[in-house]
């Protein structure tokens, strides 16, 4: 019987010292019938290939075969990093030199377990797979989105970020996804979720076409980007700046697109009476804050220009998206007709932060309740319940007569 374990990149060390004590005891055993020992590897990402050259390294005899979905290899490193960020794609390099060796087998366009979309794929049991090799690891990665289970979220001009990012990374299954990149000048484009891919995202949409040219982005993401009208962009996370998921690093890329401004961000945007903390931050938050802090304006080159932008927007839960289509509206948003089935309003309820541990009280004001988790790097963001004799105020994404809500949404990844 096999030994079945799971790879994920970011625990890989850890994992790799368990794998090995696993894996001892039967290297040993196959070692003096004489037969090789056989892993199969299911993905063909990172992961996968990192776990083949470390076991490869290990024992030399070994026999390793790696079954892919798709026809070609290396997973995220292919259709996930951003094709302006070239440099991360070098450990391919690495890849093809674990390829190289006769021990291992690459095997494309095969689907373990469950039937594939892809044309002229194959499905191979998982039964079939356990009789025939020593240990099976599992290093596949995510093949479904994860809905929010909200009303509106199949409305048209919603993309899942793992769907764009596969359209633009030339992701097969994606090739036809065709978003309309066309509305968004008087509009704004929102992002939900504030993580290293919506950076990306919010790049690849602000960059120019001649910028893009340069990298190796899909030729069909290329030519709708080059007729792209997105303009202004809004990043939304449910919890704070000081929690926010996206690095220095890629903060520092967003500023250094030309002729875009970064609109500045300070706590006092989310409690105008918080109090500093009395824990200094790390230095990587307190690097990002001040970055975030600053912003980026381009008002004194040109005052009349009516430049690209990208703001922030933090403690903001989505609570439906809405259409001016009548044949699918679920509220009765004013303003002009939406194309069939088109998203042009969302609605955001304002979350509070606590800390880990600590349960909200629920007598609090919201501020208080905010500023409780407000410097807590690991805080949880809620929704708190709408008091009885209170109606909710919640931020709807929709009206371009008002500044602050911001006009309607042109698409939301």
């Amino acid at each position: 019987m096999a030994t079945i374990a799971w790879a994920r990149p970011r625990a890989f060390a850890q994992w790799n010292r368990r794998l090995a004590l696993t894996y001892t005891t039967q290297v040993r055993r196959a070692s003096t019938t004489g037969e090789p020992f056989r892993l199969a590897i299911i993905g063909s990402g990172p992961a996968g290939f990192y776990t083949a050259y470390r076991f490869m390294k290990n024992n030399e005899q070994a026999k390793v075969d790696m079954y892919e979905s798709l026809p070609v290899p290396y997973g995220l490193v292919r259709f996930g990093v951003a094709p302006d960020h070239a440099e991360v794609k070098n450990c391919r390099e690495k890849f093809e030199e674990v390829a190289s060796s006769p021990n291992f087998t690459f095997i494309g366009n095969v689907t373990v377990g469950a039937s594939s979309n892809h044309p002229d794929s194959a499905t191979v049991p998982l039964s079939s797979i356990l009789r025939h090799y020593h240990a099976v690891v599992f290093s596949y990665g995510s093949s479904e989105d994860r809905k929010l289970g909200i009303p509106g979220e199949d409305l048209k001009g919603i993309f899942s970020a793992r769907e764009f990012v596969g359209w633009y990374n030339g992701l097969p299954e994606y090739a036809d996804l065709n978003p309309d990149l066309s509305m968004g000048f008087q509009d704004d484009t929102l992002i939900i979720g504030n993580g290293n891919v919506a950076m990306d995202v919010a790049r690849i949409l602000l960059k120019t076409p001649a910028e893009l040219a340069k990298t190796d982005i899909a030729a069909h993401a290329l030519d709708a980007l080059s007729r792209s009208k997105i303009h202004n962009i809004r990043i939304i996370g449910r919890r704070g700046p000081i929690q926010a998921a996206f690095t220095t690093k890629e903060l520092r890329a967003l500023y250094k697109l030309p002729d875009v401004e970064v609109r500045p961000h300070h706590l006092t945007d989310l409690t105008p009476h918080h109090h500093e903390s009395s824990k200094p931050l790390p230095p990587p938050i307190k690097r990002r804050m001040e970055l975030l802090g600053k912003g980026k304006s381009l008002a004194t080159q040109d005052p009349s220009r009516n430049y690209p932008s990208v703001t922030f927007d933090f403690c903001l839960a989505p609570l439906h998206f809405d259409t001016q289509d009548p044949e699918y509206s679920t509220q009765n948003t004013p303003g002009p007709p939406s194309p069939p089935g088109w998203v042009s309003s969302a609605t955001f309820g304002r979350t509070v932060l606590h800390p880990k541990n600590q349960h909200p009280d629920p007598v609090e004001s919201d501020d208080n309740k905010q500023h409780h988790g407000l410097y807590d790097p690991h805080a949880i963001a809620h929704l708190p319940p709408t008091p009885k004799n209170s109606p909710s105020q919640p931020t709807t994404f929709s009206n371009p007569s008002v500044t602050n809500p911001p006009p309607s949404p042109s698409f939301l990844i």
